[in-house]
């Protein structure tokens, strides 16, 4: 810096020609002294700056992060319950198969502290499993809630493990074996165990038995179209044709699963009160509801040939009566 910018620094008032050389020389080092001072203010305060709009930079990243990571945990959240609700309304819906489907896609979306429902939907699958009668895979998905769950978990799974067992043994052939565990079941107090229970008792052909597991299971339980369908069978069979009746319609009130067997069985109803016209035309509607079983449309052919070359029987009499 210049002598005359210096002076100009300064109050007109300061005569700096009249100073000595060494009051110039400190007088010029004072200011040295004072830029120097000021440099490092300047640039600390830049640099403070610049750490703040760094740790704001940081800041608003991190705020940006996470929105999208809670946009997508709660995506995958939202989409997890989406397919366990799913398959929840179709499982009450006796619509196993796409229950199963959407179970197992629930499950295996990824998503962090959702054991708890994890294991919920596991139960779920195991139960859809078993009334698909894919007992293995029941068996599976028990065997994952014993691993993984927690202590209650554990107890609560115990009875379903042990009811998967005892109808892979049936599947062996090994029904005393089966019986043995179910009724175990029973005994304690496991009204569901009943229900397989029936069943094995019904491959057995021991209906009389069938029957008491099955009152069993519906002290505890819902009636469904399986349970509809097999009792209706039972009735048809012994001539208890109201009783049967009876279950028909509330089996098709329940769930869709048995819907056609309960609707064949409603055909034979008809046909065991001798009004065909009645059951031909649900016949009818039965084969074009389900082209592609046979004996369905071997049904709707007898009735139809008996309806139309039998005119004594499409009034619902019998040809003594026609007589």
């Amino acid at each position: 810096m210049s002598d005359n910018e210096f002076r100009n620094d300064y109050d007109d008032d300061l005569d700096f020609e009249d100073m000595s050389l060494s009051e110039r020389e400190e007088l010029l080092k004072n200011e040295a002294r004072r830029r120097y001072v000021s440099r490092k203010e300047h640039a600390k305060k830049q640099t403070r700056e610049q750490v703040l709009l760094t740790i704001t930079k940081v800041l608003i990243a991190t705020f940006v992060i996470l929105i999208i990571m809670v946009y997508i945990m709660f995506n995958m959240i939202s989409a997890k319950k989406d397919r366990r609700e799913e398959g929840i309304e179709a499982f009450n819906q006796g619509k196993y198969e796409d229950a199963a489907k959407s179970f197992t896609e629930s499950i295996e979306k990824g998503q962090w502290f959702s054991r708890k429902m994890d294991i919920d939907t596991y139960f779920y699958l195991g139960d859809t499993y078993m009334r698909l009668g894919r007992f293995t895979e029941a068996k599976e998905a028990y065997h994952y809630i014993q691993y993984f769950g927690d202590e209650s978990d554990v107890k609560k799974a115990e009875p379903y493990m042990n009811i998967s067992d005892a109808m892979l043994d049936v599947e062996d052939g090994n029904y005393d074996t089966a019986i043995e565990t179910l009724k175990s079941e029973v005994d304690r107090g496991d009204s569901v165990a009943a229900l397989y229970l029936g069943t094995c008792y019904e491959m057995m052909g021991d209906n009389k038995k069938m029957l008491e597991s099955y009152e069993i299971y519906l002290k505890d339980n819902q009636l469904n179209s399986y349970l509809a369908y097999q009792i209706s069978t039972y009735y048809l069979e012994t001539g208890e044709i109201e009783l049967a009746k009876a279950y028909i319609d509330s089996g098709l009130n329940a769930d869709d699963e048995y819907r056609d067997k309960l609707l064949f069985n409603d055909v034979v109803y008809y046909e065991k009160i001798l009004d065909f016209n009645s059951a031909l035309s649900n016949a009818q509607a039965l084969k074009e509801a389900y082209p592609d079983v046979e004996e369905y449309q071997k049904e709707y052919d007898f009735l139809y040939t008996r309806v139309n070359i039998d005119t004594t029987l499409s009034n619902g009499t019998t040809p003594e009566e026609g007589n």
